[in-house]
């Protein structure tokens, strides 16, 4: 979780404001965030089913800590090494942080409640499956690559993205944006590192995902910002009595007993 201190207008009022004077937060613990699915930098695809006949699903994942207006979205197939879309599906709806939507192709029949149809979900373990952001216009996350036929699958050691369930690495936080640039089937390469495999079939990991993101460095300041100042992946614990102005980035911060933080008045 990032938080934001913006000293001139600050979104937290836990404060004592004094006319011509300081705004003083006298607090032994500020604030302290504990979000279980940590922060993905946008929406992720978290699970791949090429499964037998048409047993295709696609698991996708919302850790951005905001609920996600899904219309802004859109799942597109590259097939047999297209460089252009072959299927271009808009979604709908939206998709609260922590939660993931599973699509399907119509005729897939394995027991997955819940599953929405979706006319993308017509490829192969050899066709690239991408989500694309339409506001920003650019691609949020892409398995396999674009304009690149593998043959029948990409692969890495152990790995195969035919017959097979690819679950994502709970400790990614992003998606893949920029199109890899090599050919054949080791070209997918982070299929390996940033997958798990199971077995054909498995759907027994779809409906739910974690991704572990929040961690962080913590920094120990006692004068001023002498480790130079905290940034939004750092952990600030403040001991000692600090005065600052501007504004102020970190991830948590901790203000301890006996100690203050000063935020200089007219800034």
């Amino acid at each position: 979780m990032i938080i934001f201190i913006n000293l001139k207008m600050s979104i937290i009022y836990i404060i004592l404001k004094m006319k011509h004077m300081k705004y003083k937060l006298l607090l032994i613990t500020l604030l302290v965030f504990g979000i279980g699915w940590g922060q993905t930098t946008d929406l992720i695809i978290s699970e791949y089913v090429e499964g037998s006949s048409n047993n295709k699903y696609i698991e996708i994942y919302n850790g951005t800590g905001v609920t996600v207006d899904l219309s802004d979205y859109k799942l597109r197939v590259y097939a047999n090494g297209a460089a252009s879309t072959t299927a271009d599906v808009n979604l709908s709806g939206t998709l609260n942080s922590g939660s993931v939507i599973v699509y399907k192709n119509s005729q897939a029949n394995l027991n997955v409640p819940n599953a929405i149809t979706n006319s993308a979900l017509n490829y192969n373990g050899d066709d690239a499956v991408v989500l694309y952001k339409i506001s920003t216009n650019s691609n949020v996350d892409i398995f396999g690559v674009i304009g690149n036929d593998p043959g029948s699958a990409w692969t890495a050691t152990g790995f195969s993205t035919v017959d097979k369930t690819l679950r994502r690495k709970s400790s990614i936080c992003g998606g893949i944006t920029v199109n890899p640039s090599g050919s054949g089937a080791n070209a997918f390469i982070t299929l390996s590192t940033e997958w798990d495999i199971f077995n054909k079939d498995d759907v027994s990991g779809l409906g739910s995902h974690t991704a572990n993101c929040n961690a962080s460095t913590s920094t120990t300041y006692t004068t001023g910002w002498s480790n130079s100042a905290p940034t939004a992946s750092i952990d600030a614990i403040i001991d000692g009595d600090l005065t600052t102005s501007g504004n102020l980035a970190c991830k948590d911060l901790t203000i301890n007993s006996g100690k203050t933080l000063t935020i200089a008045a007219g800034t």
